[in-house]
């Protein structure tokens, strides 16, 4: 299993939009084989500031998403809005709680 964290920080003005075309991306997302969870996030403390946070069964499924064409759209569409380059970082799942209702 593959979690992979990636955090965005919009342009003064541009957060709306920014989550906007943010959660466009849900819909074609869950249909991917491998995407097991894709969670869009916005921090409480700067609300100019998005986390995603995305779970996938392997490496491979992981690469599918980011070859896809509606992430490279997300990618072109957001860039102008995006105070900096995203940090993406992936991560090995080693323990944890399960999620409770």
């Amino acid at each position: 299993m593959i979690i992979l964290i990636a955090t965005f920080q919009a342009i003064h003005g541009k957060s709306y939009e920014l989550e906007a075309a943010f959660r466009g991306m849900m819909e074609p997302t869950t249909a991917e084989q491998g995407a097991l969870e894709y969670r869009l996030h916005r921090s409480l403390e700067r609300n100019d500031t998005f986390f995603f946070y995305e779970k996938y069964a392997d490496k491979a499924a992981m690469d599918l998403h980011l070859a896809s064409s509606h992430f490279a759209v997300l990618m072109e569409k957001v860039q102008p809005m995006l105070a900096g380059a995203p940090q993406v970082d992936t991560l090995e799942f080693l323990e944890g709680i399960p999620e409770r209702g």
